[in-house]
C-alpha cells in the first residue's frame, strides 16, 4: 500500500485505496461520531467554506480515542513519513459530514495558508477516509489530477478534466495539499461522511493546536507515536524545544529526539551542503 501511495500522489497528486478500514470499524466510527455530535451538542457550520449543510466536529482526539487508529494507520503513515519526514506532525483531524442538499465548495488547496510559491516541495497531505461511500451524486470529492504542479490557479480547461474521486466505504482518498480540489453538492438523500487525518512538515504550524486542546490525561494515554505527531517532539532537533530538551518529557516521559544540542551541529539536520553553510548553522545555537 505504502508504495502505490507514493506512487499516486507523485504522478497525480492523489490516490484511492480501497478497503483500509473493516466494515464493522466504519460502522463503530459513525455510530461514536453520532455519540459525540448529540453530547457535545455540535450544530451545522455557519460558513459557506465549512458547508452551511454539514457538521465538522473539531478536535475529536479530545473526544473519542476512536480516532487515533486513523492517525496512526501503519502504511499510510509511512507514506507519509516517506515525504514529509520523520519528524512530521498531524496538523488536524476533523470528521465531516456532508448532508443532502450541501453546495459544491469552492475550488481550493489545503496549504494556501502557508503563503509558500507555487510550485514547491510537498508541505502537507490529506487522508480523507470515507465513512459512507464518495459518489458523484453524494458529492464525493472532486480533484483535478496533476494540478499540484501547476504554479497557478487551474484554468477552465484544467477545471473540465477534474474527477469526482469516488470510494467505497472504508476506502481513503489521499492527496498533496497543493492539489486543487472541493467537495460536491450532495444531490443524494443520504449524507456524505469522512474523517479528515491532515499531516505536514514538522516545521509547520499545526492547523489545529493539539499540545493546548487536548487534556493532559488523555494526552499521557495515547501511544508514544501519537504524543509525538500531537507536537511533543521537536523538529530536525531543535524547533519547538522545551529548555533544549524534547517536550515528550512533560509527559513523564523519557526523551525520544536526538537534540542538536547532544551531537556537533556540523551534523545537525539543517540540509547544509558547504562548509561555509555549515559554519553559518552554528547561529542557531549561538
Amino acid at each position: 500500500m505504502k508504495n502505490q501511495i507514493i506512487e499516486g500522489l507523485e504522478k497525480d497528486g492523489y490516490v484511492i485505496i480501497k478497503d483500509v478500514l473493516t466494515k464493522d470499524t466504519v460502522e463503530t466510527i459513525n455510530k461514536e461520531l453520532e455519540r459525540i455530535i448529540k453530547e457535545y451538542k455540535i450544530e451545522k457550520c455557519v460558513t459557506p467554506f465549512e458547508g452551511r449543510n454539514s457538521i465538522r466536529v473539531y478536535n475529536p482526539l479530545n473526544k473519542s480515542d476512536i480516532f487515533n487508529n486513523l492517525v496512526l494507520e501503519d502504511s499510510i503513515l509511512a507514506a507519509a513519513e516517506h515525504f514529509l519526514g520523520e519528524d512530521l506532525l498531524v496538523s488536524s483531524v476533523t470528521p465531516i459530514i456532508r448532508y443532502p442538499g450541501e453546495v459544491d465548495q469552492d475550488m481550493h488547496t489545503d496549504d494556501a495558508f502557508f503563503g509558500f510559491e507555487r510550485p514547491h516541495r510537498m508541505l502537507a497531505i490529506n487522508v480523507l477516509y470515507a465513512l459512507t461511500d464518495f459518489t458523484k451524486e453524494n458529492g464525493g470529492t472532486w480533484v483535478v489530477p496533476g494540478s499540484h504542479n501547476n504554479p497557478d490557479h487551474p484554468t477552465q480547461e484544467d477545471i473540465k478534466q477534474s474527477i469526482t474521486a469516488e470510494v467505497k466505504s472504508g476506502g481513503v482518498l489521499i492527496y498533496n495539499a497543493s492539489t486543487w480540489h472541493g467537495g460536491g453538492a450532495n444531490h443524494s438523500n443520504l449524507p456524505r461522511a469522512f474523517c479528515s487525518v491532515y499531516y505536514s512538515l514538522g516545521c509547520l504550524r499545526q492547523e489545529e493546536n493539539l499540545v493546548l486542546s487536548i487534556d493532559e490525561k488523555r494526552m499521557k494515554s495515547f501511544p508514544q507515536r501519537l504524543k509525538q505527531l500531537c507536537g511533543y517532539s521537536a523538529y530536525k532537533g531543535l524547533v519547538g524545544h522545551v529548555d533544549r530538551m524534547d517536550p515528550i518529557v512533560l509527559l513523564g516521559e523519557k526523551p525520544l529526539t536526538k537534540m542538536i544540542w547532544d551531537v556537533d551541529i556540523t551534523e545537525a539536520s539543517f540540509g547544509a551542503t558547504s562548509e561555509r553553510q555549515k559554519r553559518t548553522t552554528s547561529g542557531f545555537v549561538a
